[in-house]
C-alpha cells in the first residue's frame, strides 16, 4: 500500500510547524447550511461566534454568503476552498445577501480554534 502528498502541502505543513509549532488554519467563525430544495446559489448563515472574524466584517445570521474570495459559493465545499489556500491575517472579500441587497464585505481570517464548530 502506498500513498501520495502533494509536495506544496508538505512545503505548507513544514514551514508552519517550524514558524509556529503548529499547523494555523484560517477561520471566520460563521455556521452555514444549504437552504433544503433552493437551486439558487450561496449558503444561508446560520449563526456568527461572538467575537469572530465574520462578526468583526459585519456578517450576521440570516445572511446568504454568495462569494468567497472573489469566488462564487454553491456549497460548504466552495468556502473551505478558499480558506485552505488562504493564510491567517489575510484579508478576503466576502459578498452577502441581506434583504434582498448585496453588500461586499472585508473579513481578516482568524486562526481556528480546535474547538471551533464554524468554518
Amino acid at each position: 500500500m502506498g500513498f501520495a502528498i502533494p509536495a506544496n502541502t508538505v512545503r505548507y505543513v513544514v514551514g508552519q510547524i517550524l514558524a509556529y509549532g503548529h499547523v494555523r488554519r484560517p477561520w471566520i467563525g460563521v455556521v452555514v447550511t444549504r437552504p433544503p430544495g433552493s437551486g439558487a446559489p450561496g449558503l444561508f448563515v446560520v449563526a456568527v461566534e461572538p467575537g469572530s472574524p465574520a462578526e468583526r466584517a459585519g456578517v450576521r445570521a440570516g445572511d446568504f454568503l454568495v462569494e468567497i474570495g472573489g469566488q462564487p459559493v454553491h456549497g460548504i465545499r466552495d468556502v473551505v476552498r478558499v480558506l485552505e489556500h488562504s493564510a491567517v491575517g489575510r484579508t478576503v472579500p466576502l459578498v452577502v445577501e441581506r434583504g434582498g441587497q448585496r453588500r461586499a464585505l472585508q473579513v481578516t481570517l482568524g486562526e481556528r480554534r480546535s474547538t471551533a464548530a464554524a468554518l
